[in-house]
């Protein structure tokens, strides 16, 4: 999901990869939706921290967009659930997941955390 969010803040697709080099030219990004789709996902993404559901992830100096999202894991888990919130701010893009027994909790405080310790 980091990657959608990477491919959201730079309007190209970056395909995952293992950097242990010199990027190699023919890998270079592609871009698989219009200006104007790109422009809309990132109203939304930038809605979704300023007056939505992932306002906690929304830290001061920055403009923060992002998505949540959460989902249960099945009968065998037992009622946990996966809570995540994706996004980026400037040129990082990334994703934090938390697992909890509630519905009611999401990733967007641990996001606005993360966010917070990076900026040091």
């Amino acid at each position: 999901m980091a990657l959608a969010a990477g491919l959201v803040q730079s309007g190209t697709w970056h395909a995952p990869a293992l950097v242990t080099g010199p990027s190699d030219p023919a890998s270079a990004p592609s871009k698989p939706f219009s200006a104007g789709i790109v422009a809309s996902l990132r109203s939304l993404m930038r809605a979704t921290v300023t007056k939505g559901a992932g306002a906690e992830a929304n830290v001061p100096g920055g403009n923060v967009f992002g998505q949540v999202g959460s989902s249960s894991l099945g009968s065998a888990a037992k009622g946990l659930r996966s809570t995540w919130f994706v996004g980026y701010q400037g040129k990082v893009a990334f994703a934090v997941v938390e697992f909890t027994k509630s519905a009611n909790v999401s990733a967007a405080p641990l996001a606005g955390q993360f966010l917070r310790d990076i900026q040091g």
